[in-house]
């Protein structure tokens, strides 16, 4: 269906509001962390109370950035969350994000529209045959924190499937 919609209209990022899906292993990650009901609001404070213990226990961040969702639908004020930041010392990380084969796709801008890709990974997913295999999760790699405006932010979202 893809390739048929590919050559006849020659645009790649015609379907899915601009969002590209694809299919890929994500890269294993040693991780600290910190998982608990919450919402999005108290992200910072939790981040905070990360980057804290990460120096306070001399580990190397690795620029790794990223939260997990553990409910099947997602709330803004409370969620099943897991935030986490690459370290370099492997044997001194919380845990490591094994490998998986994910369906993957960017979102750029504001991260209140990210359901946008979510909708996109989960129309690709079942266009596919292929299902939902774990909790999906965020890789931020261009945030407000970082100097960007919301509208510049560049988000992964990532989707275990089988």
């Amino acid at each position: 269906r893809r390739l048929r919609e590919l050559e006849r209209t020659g645009d790649i990022m015609n379907d899915r509001n601009g969002y590209v899906v694809t299919y890929r292993a994500s890269a294993p990650m040693a991780v600290v962390s910190c998982r608990r009901r919450m919402g999005v609001d108290e992200f910072g404070q939790w981040y905070g109370t990360l980057y804290e213990r990460i120096a306070k226990e001399g580990l190397t961040p690795d620029g790794v950035t990223g939260a997990m969702y553990y409910d099947e639908e997602f709330h803004e004020e409370a969620s099943d969350i897991e935030l986490f930041v690459g370290v370099r010392e492997r044997e001194r990380a919380d845990r490591i994000l094994e490998a998986r084969e994910c369906a993957m796709t960017v979102h750029r801008g504001a991260w209140s529209s990210l359901s946008e890709a979510y909708a996109a990974l989960a129309e690709r997913i079942r266009e596919d045959g292929r299902v939902w295999d774990g909790a999906p999760f965020d890789l931020y790699v261009k945030t407000p924190h970082d100097g960007y405006a919301p509208q510049d932010c560049e988000t992964e979202v990532w989707c275990p499937v089988r």
